[in-house]
């Protein structure tokens, strides 16, 4: 399930804006000032305009997904420097809203989640949040902080195509996503879960190197 945020003053087009959302099951709304996948932001509103808003939105830009609306064109074009999924004037939001949330619902599906087993049923999960993945008696298998799903994929190296460059080979059979990564010692890794990965001689410098980079940031 993916999250969105609403900022909107409006107590109409707020409503309006959540019983659209409720009505695609694969979202869910927050209201609490978490990290979201999507945001929607009415400009406006006197507490959201460009000015106010640009700022926050530069420092998300690239993480969240932003669906921006207002009463006309012209503050639109105040905040275009921005990466916007979609535009959308206030009298335009039941047409255009349900399809630009399909879509986008679309997209975060193929682009951040994968698919696994859970007690015989489907379902899909973000990949961001995968600790490692593990090959075990021609299973392969993926980890979260405290969950194991079974996955329909028969080698390290077919899954390993659908990850980013975060994910690395910590030995011959366990993928580990780098972020989680807390510790590294001479025969193994410690992920922000306690789990312990066994290290291979051949892929400690690669991984050391990459943990070097992003803990010097």
């Amino acid at each position: 399930m993916f999250t969105i945020r609403i900022w909107c003053d409006h107590k109409e087009r707020y409503q309006q804006m959540r019983k659209i959302i409720s009505s695609i099951e694969i979202f869910r709304v927050l209201d609490s000032d978490k990290r979201c996948d999507v945001l929607l932001v009415d400009i406006a509103d006197t507490t959201h305009t460009p000015n106010q808003v640009l700022p926050i939105l530069e420092k998300l830009n690239g993480k969240t997904i932003y669906i921006l609306f207002a009463d006309d064109s012209a503050k639109l074009l105040d905040i275009m420097g921005l990466y916007v999924y979609q535009y959308i004037l206030h009298d335009q939001i039941e047409q255009r809203l349900p399809s630009c949330l399909e879509s986008i619902s679309a997209f975060l599906m193929n682009v951040s989640t994968i698919c696994v087993h859970q007690h015989g049923e489907i379902m899909y999960i973000k990949i961001k949040e995968i600790y490692d993945i593990q090959y075990e008696d021609g299973i392969v298998y993926i980890d979260m902080e405290h969950e194991r799903y079974t996955t329909q994929y028969t080698s390290l190296e077919k899954i390993k195509k659908q990850l980013d460059d975060s994910f690395l080979f910590a030995n011959r059979n366990t993928i580990i996503q780098v972020g989680f990564i807390t510790a590294i010692d001479a025969v193994s890794i410690t992920l922000s879960n306690q789990k312990k990965v066994t290290l291979s001689r051949r892929r400690k410098k690669q991984i050391s190197d990459e943990c070097a980079r992003r803990w010097k940031k």
